[in-house]
């Protein structure tokens, strides 16, 4: 299915609203431009039934129904731009989008809540006298058609991911941060309002975790790259617990684990030299 794209990430949902999950992954072609493929999940295979071109690269994919009519929009991230895609006749038609700080942006990630979708997106910044970068995380929500910024938080420190998970009436931001191959940090803040810090934890030495992914119950599963991943689960004040140990490992394509309900599973992908591991359920 990654044919001659290069995939960078992808996420499984049910975008036409038939009760059926597809999986999305986004990428680069050869001339620079962007494609998203989209691929049916059916009896532990994955067929590709769509693929829809960009004009810009894509570095990462997340989905949420931006302008309210109860279809799921494919949201993208790449090359500086935050772009909303509807799915029309078969063709991706550009909804709305905002142009980030740099062009190094590559993580997304999307929550939907009582006033529509909120987004969290990355763009990457480094000096040319310095070592270490600087990471602009930006808070936006998307409603009848539009993304409006919320809030920022600006980290002396790559970040490898991150997701938005919900508690109670909390929404908070989970995120891995490192400087080149050493980190392993995964920091919590509550960003319902004023974002803050509430809780931070060295999880690797010399390793980053660069797959992070919300699951059922308010779970997040982080994966170290070259190790055992693990289940943590989110507390009523943010502050992490682990459950226990996921044994992933990366991928060398496209390949759907179906749990015993027969909804998708873990998806794995990798993008050289980065690589992600999207779990959607269990």
């Amino acid at each position: 299915m990654v044919g001659e794209m290069l995939a960078s990430r992808g996420v499984s949902t049910d975008l036409d609203c038939d009760g059926k999950y597809e999986l999305i992954v986004g990428g680069v072609v050869a001339n620079g431009r962007g494609l998203i493929r989209v691929g049916q999940i059916h009896n532990r295979s994955v067929r590709l039934v769509s693929e829809l071109p960009v004009e810009v690269e894509v570095r990462d994919v997340a989905t949420g129904d931006i302008d309210g009519d109860g279809m799921p929009e494919i949201l993208t991230i790449g090359a500086g731009h935050l772009r909303a895609y509807r799915i029309e006749m078969g063709e991706p038609v550009a909804l709305t989008g905002r142009r980030l700080r740099t062009a190094w942006t590559d993580r997304l990630s999307s929550l939907t809540v009582s006033d529509g979708v909120w987004i969290a997106s990355t763009d990457y910044r480094v000096e040319r006298d310095q070592d270490v970068g600087e990471t602009k995380i930006t808070g936006w929500v998307a409603a009848d058609g539009q993304i409006e910024q919320m809030w920022s938080i600006d980290i002396d420190a790559h970040v490898g991911d991150l997701v938005l998970v919900s508690k109670g009436d909390d929404v908070f931001l989970v995120l891995e941060s490192g400087t080149g191959d050493e980190g392993g940090d995964i920091r919590v803040y509550n960003v319902t309002g004023h974002p803050r810090q509430v809780w931070t934890h060295r999880l690797t030495d010399g390793v980053r975790c660069r797959a992070l992914e919300v699951t059922e119950g308010n779970r997040v599963a982080i994966q170290p790259y070259g190790g055992p991943g693990s289940l943590w689960q989110v507390k009523g004040a943010g502050d992490l617990r682990r459950e226990r140990s996921l044994q992933l490992s990366p991928l060398g394509s496209i390949v759907p684990r179906v749990g015993p309900d027969g909804r998708p599973g873990t998806l794995g992908i990798t993008a050289e030299p980065m690589w992600a591991v999207r779990t959607i359920s269990f």
